[in-house]
């Protein structure tokens, strides 16, 4: 979280946020209040400014959040309920993380775990007490994670969100609509574009069966239906961050 004059930078992880964060310093310096802190968080003396944030398909954000998981960080392996999950499994787990159903509690409280007692400054961000509290069948874990870091009544209408897959220009975008003059070195060092946090893997449709993308197509279907997001398959062999 960056509050700046004009604006609240909301960093819901993978996606793209390390960057616009080092752009933000760079460019509109502002306080810096938590890596991964989400709005409710936000001190008072902040909370006229509009929060902005960026978005990302669902199919391709679960992905990137294993791969990140298991083997950027490798912390899967400090859980006897994580270690051994594979893509598909630990995706169906998350996609089911509000219930309190086997065997996506244990696969729950493995996570909990994983999180702190306190809010840290890094890592998603998310609490023992906050992520043990999710209980709600009806979404995934990336809904409950957009709904958590965005919003304080549930409600997106009044956030201002980028996408991902254009990040770039919906950098521009963003930054245009507050006024902000965008210069030669603001242009240069964007179309430089390096994430700093990548993850190794390939196109996200390989990572799904029929089965997997209806899940995610159902529990996350807020952000699919309001975005207009698709499950598409990749016309070059790019591999995403």
């Amino acid at each position: 979280m960056i509050a700046t004059d004009k604006f609240v930078f909301l960093h819901l992880e993978r996606t793209g946020g390390n960057f616009f964060s080092e752009f933000l310093r760079r460019f509109i310096p502002g306080e810096e209040l938590g890596y991964h802190a989400p709005r409710n968080r936000l001190p008072e003396r902040y909370a006229h400014l509009p929060a902005i944030g960026f978005i990302r398909n669902p199919w391709d954000w679960y992905v990137s959040f294993y791969y990140h998981k298991r083997f950027r960080l490798d912390i899967l392996r400090n859980d006897p309920a994580l270690e051994n999950l594979d893509f598909a499994s630990a995706t169906r787990a998350l996609l089911h993380l509000g219930s309190d159903r086997p065997p996506f509690n244990e696969v729950k409280q493995g996570f909990v775990n994983l999180c702190p007692e306190l809010p840290p400054l890094e890592s998603m961000g998310v609490t023992k007490d906050e992520l043990q509290g999710f209980r709600d069948e009806g979404i995934g874990f990336y809904t409950w994670m957009v709904l958590r870091m965005f919003t304080c009544d549930r409600s997106l209408d009044d956030v201002r969100l980028g996408r991902f897959e254009n990040l770039v220009d919906e950098i521009v975008r963003l930054l245009v609509a507050f006024e902000y003059k965008i210069t030669e070195e603001m242009s240069a060092t964007l179309s430089t574009l390096e994430n700093p946090n990548p993850t190794n893997h390939d196109h996200y449709s390989k990572y799904y069966d029929d089965e997997l993308r209806a899940q995610v197509a159902k529990q996350d279907r807020l952000i699919v239906e309001r975005f207009g997001y698709k499950f598409e398959t990749p016309t070059t062999g790019l591999v995403r961050p």
